[in-house]
């Protein structure tokens, strides 16, 4: 018979023999829905393409302005010019943007980049929407009042949030159905519930009642249900965790029956597999997302896990800084090349715990690594 879990004792294991098959079909239904998703288009069908409004202006590179060699020999980089990087970026976003209604919605490449079909354009724009949330939310904690190509950024966001729910709205993302497996709204409703972790005097709370109501039921659709069993379960395990945090009802079950298997991944000086990959993006995915999800919700409601995540993260100090070059330059493995920011994100988490000292040499990586992920 299952035992209880030691971190989570409410929590009992399902026996193995069934979770084992359970875990390869949604693998497997995963790996189906990403094939349908990203698959190649019909060779007599033309390439789908999107209309996208031309960019209001075009940014130059980004600059170092005033480096200051003495805290930062290497990039010249202070905590003021990172924001100032995520600024950047999201100007040049931001440039696509020219009234509160306009999505997020940025040129493609005919025939090659997503989306490739009419039903994949409001989740196109649910991820514009939610993956520029990383940047806009830190960069509004500093300043509430941020404008950005004479749009209000914070009014616009908590206006396209509004419009997730609306039905008439182009945006709309309809609710999964009962019947409906994983897909890729789930990952990004997860993104948008770090985010609004992160700043919910800012993205939640001025919202309209009914609003918080229809876009908590479509969100939660998702987080409520099937996933991918690797780091997906993350996603799940975000937005039932914010909507509990606001006092609505969620599947506690399922909450602590992913956090349970995310543990399982585990692999040993600060590596988790993500069934069965290893390489740069398990930091992304997995380390990141469970520091944060410990410094939002998990310290408060399970301690004990929150603890067992600050553990496994704990040995990168040591060794992840020789994942680098001296240059700052990393190993092209994997998912790693199209995932460069994800891939130094243990650095600035690092920050999360000053009790534990961080050793020169993972000083020194830290401000390369950062500075050649651009």
């Amino acid at each position: 018979m299952p035992t209880s879990h030691p971190l989570l004792p409410s929590f009992t294991p399902p026996a193995l023999r069934r979770t084992i098959p359970r875990r390869l079909g949604l693998l497997a239904a995963g790996l189906l829905a990403a094939s349908l998703t990203h698959g190649q288009p019909s060779p007599s069908a033309p390439p789908f393409k999107t209309a996208v409004a031309p960019a209001s202006l075009k940014l130059p590179l980004f600059e170092v302005k005033q480096p200051d060699r003495q805290r930062s020999p290497f990039t010249g980089m202070t905590r003021q010019h990172w924001q100032d990087a995520a600024q950047h970026l999201l100007t040049g976003a931001f440039s696509y943007v020219h009234r509160l209604d306009d999505p997020l919605q940025f040129p493609q490449q005919p025939g090659k980049s997503y989306p490739r079909n009419l039903g994949q354009v409001p989740t196109e724009k649910l991820e514009g929407l939610c993956r520029t949330l990383f940047m806009a939310a830190p960069l509004l904690k500093e300043n509430p009042a941020l404008e950005l190509n004479g749009i209000p950024v914070a009014e616009y966001y908590r206006h396209q949030l509004g419009r997730l729910a609306d039905p008439a709205s182009d945006t709309y993302i309809k609710p999964r159905a009962k019947d409906g497996g994983p897909s890729q709204n789930l990952v990004e409703f997860g993104g948008l519930a770090v985010a609004l972790f992160a700043a919910p005097e800012l993205l939640w709370d001025p919202l309209p009642e009914t609003t918080k109501k229809a876009l908590a039921a479509t969100m939660l659709s998702y987080g409520d249900g099937p996933t991918v069993p690797q780091n997906w379960r993350y996603f799940n395990i975000f937005i039932l965790s914010f909507f509990k945090s606001r006092g609505y009802a969620v599947n506690e079950k399922l909450l602590e029956e992913y956090l349970h298997k995310q543990l399982t991944h585990y692999k040993g000086e600060g590596w988790y597999d993500d069934a069965p990959s290893f390489d740069y993006y398990s930091m992304w995915a997995f380390q990141m997302y469970g520091c944060l999800w410990a410094l939002y919700y998990g310290q408060q409601h399970y301690p004990a896990v929150a603890a067992q995540l600050a553990a496994n993260f704990a040995p990168l100090k040591e060794n992840y800084p020789y994942m680098f070059g001296r240059d700052g330059h990393m190993i092209m493995w994997g998912r790693s090349i199209s995932y460069r920011f994800g891939a130094v994100v243990p650095f600035p988490l690092m920050g999360l715990n000053p009790t534990q000292a961080l050793t020169l040499a993972g000083c020194g990586a830290s401000r390369r690594a950062r500075c050649c992920s651009f």
